[in-house]
């Protein structure tokens, strides 16, 4: 039953209401958790409770039950089942934290607010270029063509004046417009270059970030199994 007792003192040292992952929490919060959970495991009289054998699960959501009735924080336990995720205790108001356990092959482990169920893996820093892939055709904007500005000659006789301030007006206009164009063009296909080289970014941080949980995974496994073998020495008889 250590093993339950230890999830549940890790989901519960974890601040799940932020929805962040479990982080490598310091030992000394963890184990007053253990502590704790442990005294009220060892005070409940599971005979008189389950005098068959008990439910899977059903110890660690008298735990839960018994520390609610007892402290001002107040827990609901979840299984994951795998394809499914199942309360083990009932809903309390005010809304209660959420812990999330696993049992895999007869050992209970934390999970938490996990992006993947597999693994317990730190906090990665935010990308600053989004994962989802950015595709360079619906959203570059294409060049648009060239208004043609025509330009006709004043019929009215005695202001020719006039007519030539209009065609110099009328070139400017064209060569302003020829300008923009070859600027938007520009644009464009600096635009499309810039795609693959924001693609090869984002394909670099999910690397970093798979060989940072990777090892993440290895040190959190380390730390569990140590804190195991102390316990076990701790309680063993002298």
């Amino acid at each position: 039953m250590d093993s339950g007792c230890w999830a549940l003192a890790m989901g519960m040292a974890n601040e799940m209401q932020c929805r962040q992952r479990i982080k490598a929490l310091p030992d000394g919060i963890v184990s007053r958790y253990f502590v704790i959970l442990k005294s009220i495991y060892e005070g409940i009289t599971w005979a008189r409770k389950y005098p068959l054998i008990p439910p899977p699960g059903s110890h660690l959501s008298e735990i839960i039950n018994s520390w609610n009735d007892r402290y001002r924080d107040k827990y609901r336990l979840f299984q994951d089942f795998g394809r499914r995720i199942a309360p083990l205790t009932e809903e309390l108001n005010p809304k209660p934290q959420t812990v999330l356990l696993r049992c895999v092959d007869n050992r209970w482990q934390p999970c938490g607010y996990f992006e993947k169920s597999e693994t317990i893996i730190a906090p990665l820093p935010k990308p600053v270029v989004a994962a989802r892939r950015i595709e360079a055709g619906p959203t570059l904007l294409k060049p648009q063509p060239v208004l043609q500005v025509q330009v006709q000659a004043s019929t009215v006789s005695g202001d020719q004046n006039n007519v030539d301030d209009s065609e110099k007006t009328a070139k400017k206009i064209l060569k302003t417009a020829a300008s923009i164009e070859t600027t938007a063009r520009e644009l464009h296909t600096t635009s499309a270059k810039l795609v693959p080289a924001i693609e090869k970014l984002t394909e670099a941080l999910e690397k970093y970030g798979q060989r940072e949980e990777d090892l993440q995974t290895a040190i959190e496994k380390l730390t569990a199994a140590v804190a195991e073998a102390t316990l076990a020495e701790h309680q063993r008889p002298h």
